[in-house]
């Protein structure tokens, strides 16, 4: 007795074949569309996640900045003050 391997005949399909899946095919594209509408909000919540965190650690240099320019402001406010004009 002897296994044989089934031809390619039997598994190929055409593709003109229709296939019944029980959707109709609005319910089909609804359905594609919602999963599309999903993901763009999904993409447009992730990139405004970034780009506040990016606003974030922006405005934290910029503090970090003003910080360190009031504390030279204050230590050379005499020295520079003698340069003006009265």
């Amino acid at each position: 007795m002897s296994i044989t391997a089934p031809s390619l005949k039997e598994f190929s399909i055409n593709p003109r074949d229709e296939v019944d899946f029980g959707v109709s095919s609005v319910q089909l594209a609804d359905a594609m569309i919602d999963d599309l509408v999903r993901h763009l909000l999904n993409a447009v919540g992730i990139a405004s996640n970034y780009l506040y965190r990016l606003w974030a650690d922006i405005l934290e240099y910029v503090m970090q900045q003003e910080t360190k320019l009031l504390h030279w402001w204050a230590d050379n406010r005499k020295r520079l003050l003698r340069w003006l004009p009265n």
